[in-house]
Parts: structure tokens; sequence; C-alpha cells
């Protein structure tokens, strides 16, 4: 039952308006002024209770809010708009400017595309506005080509949830030892979910990224035009 709420951090465009203690559960109205990420935290949960190892109590969560800026979805109907719906192979090339767009669904690279022992590893295609939208998941990670221009937006998901956290059975280049052949220091060598790197230009707005195993994004320029904006980030 929810009687208190509190927004973290505290300096963030957003204002708790009311707690509503009679309801059912507890409520709570919160006004947003733009797009911005914060956490309530309910019942002061955090706030009070050290959580750290000696901590025996019950499960306490806060409430994560990512407010995104509006973002227009591509018309399905455009000629120059190619629909992947979930299930389907993703193309392997694109001609320049247009849009792909995947459907609405779970989506994973098909076996051609990742050889026995590899990881799921989409290559962008140059020069193409690649949009998720927030009902779309992608199982794999993402790599821009050096030199290339990539773009990418909407509210999707890109998620690292399938990847191993050690021990991977099929990739005979992870790391061992010597003194640790079973590689039991859970050494991981799988893909970060995107990765840019002297790319001519990049975009990316929206998307959220969801338990990579390795890092979440890993980007280097040489070039001045990167744009990164309200991008997300979840991880356990």
């Amino acid at each position: 039952h929810i009687t208190r709420a509190r927004l973290h951090p505290e300096h963030v465009p957003a204002t708790m308006v009311s707690v509503n203690r009679s309801s059912s559960f507890g409520d709570c109205i919160i006004a947003v002024q733009r797009p911005t990420k914060f956490v309530v935290d309910f019942d002061n949960g955090l706030d009070e209770v050290d959580t750290g190892p000696s901590y025996r109590g019950p499960p306490i969560h806060t409430f994560s809010i990512f407010v995104n800026p509006r973002m227009v979805a591509p018309n399905q109907s455009d000629p120059d708009v190619i629909v992947i719906p979930a299930g389907e192979p993703v193309p392997t090339w694109i001609q320049p400017n247009k849009t792909l767009v995947f459907g609405p669904g779970e989506h994973r690279l098909q076996p051609s595309l990742v050889p026995k022992g590899k990881w799921p590893v989409y290559t962008l295609p140059s020069q193409v506005y690649v949009y998720i939208p927030v009902d779309a998941i992608l199982y794999f990670a993402m790599v821009g080509r050096a030199d290339e221009t990539i773009s990418i937006g909407g509210y999707g998901h890109l998620s690292g949830e399938e990847m191993p956290r050690c021990h991977f059975p099929y990739d005979d280049q992870r790391s061992r030892s010597s003194t640790d052949p079973a590689n039991t220091t859970c050494d991981n060598n799988s893909p970060q979910g995107l990765t840019l790197v002297n790319v001519a230009a990049a975009s990316v707005t929206g998307i959220t990224f969801i338990d990579f195993p390795n890092h979440h994004m890993v980007w280097a320029r040489k070039a001045p035009m990167l744009d990164m904006y309200a991008f997300n980030m979840h991880s356990w």
C-alpha cells in the first residue's frame, strides 16, 4: 500500500503532485515538464532501509520512468519503407535512403547470419534509417562499419538477455588460460549491444538496451557527427 513517494534525483524536470493513500493500493500523480529519466521511491524504502549484504527483509523495488521525446513512426505505406515482420529474415543489404522498420514482436537473426561459434550481431546498413517500435524486441547486437552513416530510432528494445554470461559452449575463441581451463572466472567476450567505431556519422534516439552481458554501447568517433539522445539501458 503506497503511503509516500519521492523522486530521485531531486533536481529533475518533474514534480510529485499528489499521493492518494485512500485508494485500494495507493497511487500518485507526477507532472513531467520535458523528456527526462528518474526513479520513484515508494514509501521511502531505499531512502530509509539499508539493502546491503546484511539485508534480510522482503524485496524492495523502485519504479523507473523514462520520458522520451516524441517521435513520429515511419509511414509503412511509403514505398521507401521496408517492414520486417517478426520471425522473418533480416535483410543483409538495403538501398541507401530507405527506412527499415522492425515489426511488432520478437526478432532474431536467421541462422545464415550467425555461424556456429559466433554471436548474433547485425551489421547496420549505411544511410538507412532503422526504426524499432515500442512493441518490437531484437535479440541480437548491432554494429556500424567504419566510414558509414548510421541512424537508429524508435522506442523499441535491443536485448542481450539470451546471450550467456559465462561458459559460452559454442565459442572457441572465449578467454581461457592454463590455470583456468574451464573459464571459471566468467570472462565474457560477448558483443556490445551497439558498437560504433570510426563511423562517418551516427544518430541513436529513444531505443532501450536490455541486459547485455558486456557493455551496452561502445563508440569511438573520428567525425563530429555523433548524435546520441534519450536512449535507455536496463541491466540486472
